[in-house]
Formats: C-alpha cells, sequence, structure tokens
C-alpha cells in the first residue's frame, strides 16, 4: 500500500497539498486492499463452510480497518512529499514514525484476532474489545492529526486560515485585455 502511495506521491506532487489529501490516498489505498483481501477471505471461507457471522464481520468492519491504518501511512507520504518539495532532501523520521502507527495499529488488530482464534471459549469478545476500544482510540490519534475533527463535509479544503498549504495554489490568470 506505502509504494503505491509513494508512486501516486511522487507522480502527482502537486496533487496532495495538504494532509487530508494524503489521508484520502492513504484510505483509498487501504480500501482497495481490503477489498481485495476480503475476496480472498470470502473464497476461503466458502471452501471452509464459515458462518454468515465470518462474513458479516468482514463485510462490517471493511471500511473502517485498513482504511485507517493506511491513513496513517498516507500522512507520512504526505511528509515525505511535503519535504522533498520544500527542501529538496528526504528527512524519514516522521515518514517512518507514520509508517509505524499504522504498523502497530495493525499488528494490535491481528493480535486481538490471533488470540480469539486460539481461544474460542473467548467468543467474539476479543474482537469486541479492538472495535469499541482499540479502533477508537488510534480513530482519535487520526483525528487529532487532522486537526482535531474530521469535518468530513469540508475535508479537502484547508485546515485554517493561518495554516499555509504545503503547495501554495496560484491565483487565476487575469482576463485577456478587451479591446
Amino acid at each position: 500500500k506505502a509504494v503505491g502511495m509513494l508512486i501516486v506521491a511522487f507522480l502527482m506532487w502537486k496533487f496532495v497539498p495538504n494532509r487530508r489529501i494524503g489521508v484520502a490516498i492513504g484510505a483509498a489505498a487501504g480500501l482497495g486492499f481490503a477489498v481485495a483481501e476480503d475476496i480472498l477471505y470470502f473464497s476461503q471461507f466458502y471452501t471452509l463452510n464459515a458462518g454468515a457471522e465470518a462474513y458479516l464481520l468482514r463485510i462490517l468492519l471493511l471500511p473502517f480497518m485498513h482504511p485507517v491504518w493506511s491513513a496513517f501511512v498516507g500522512i507520512g507520504v504526505f511528509v515525505l512529499v511535503a519535504e522533498k518539495s520544500k527542501t529538496g532532501n528526504i528527512s524519514l523520521g516522521f515518514p517512518l514514525l507514520f509508517l509505524f502507527l499504522g504498523i502497530i495499529n495493525h499488528m494490535v488488530w491481528n493480535s486481538i484476532a490471533v488470540t480469539s482464534a486460539m481461544f474460542p471459549e473467548l467468543g467474539y469478545w476479543p474482537i469486541v474489545v479492538d472495535v469499541f476500544v482499540i479502533f477508537p482510540i488510534f480513530a482519535l490519534v487520526l483525528r487529532d492529526l487532522l486537526g482535531g475533527h474530521y469535518n468530513f463535509q469540508n475535508f479537502f479544503q484547508t485546515l485554517s486560515d493561518s495554516t499555509p498549504e504545503v503547495f501554495p495554489i496560484a491565483p487565476p490568470p487575469p482576463p485577456p485585455p478587451t479591446t
């Protein structure tokens, strides 16, 4: 997912003017990966005669988990591209931090899912804890990285008038002179 985001970011670097676009690119990559992964899981569920709850669980969690994990990576890609465009240098500190935030979030999810599989007597409680405790913590961290709110209606606008964009938008050209 990160390699795909890097390709998009470096080929279309002016398309990533703020971290919200980076998050959107990351979330889109995560959603695409989740759809592909679910197709593989569904084929396994079919061959194993899994119950309807296995399908339902994947469908309900599809729009949330991978997009949030990848959104962190998207911020890191944005930071990497922004730093390269401003200074010409590449600093890997913050991009790697965001990559590791996404990886840690995914590892926590997988660890809890494995715990649920290893101890079937726990039922769905580990997944409930993951969905209602762990996931919201990372979602709140992501929200705070985006300026303290999600604001989906105006998601791609700048965070505030005092926050300059990394890539300033040029004013439109003046109209041609009338003769």
